[in-house]
């Protein structure tokens, strides 16, 4: 395979982890609370799911940071990518006026 396709191969899996790792947090905050919250609590429920989400987008990018670090340290996959474009220099930065 070329880096092209393994950068496209990376970058579609990497947001299936990201979106797994916020669903997985956000749930994990939201059903234990719906649960406790039964009859106590009801008209601020909205406002707690609302703080979970923005908790569970947090979370999920903390551990998709901790995931993306120990992949990169444990396979190198920088070798298999293509590198970051840079970005171009500005010609009118070149002193003559």
């Amino acid at each position: 395979m070329n880096k092209a396709l393994n950068t496209v191969i990376y970058v579609v899996c990497s947001t299936i982890v990201l979106t797994v790792a916020t669903l997985a947090v956000f749930f994990a905050l939201t059903i234990p609370f719906l649960l406790i919250s039964t009859g106590f609590l009801s008209e601020y429920r909205f406002f707690f799911l609302v703080f979970f989400f923005i908790v569970a987008l947090l979370g999920g990018i903390f551990i998709y940071n901790a995931v993306l670090k120990l992949v990169i340290k444990k396979y190198d996959i920088e070798k298999y990518l293509l590198q970051r474009k840079q970005k171009p220099k500005n010609q009118n930065d070149s002193g003559a006026r």
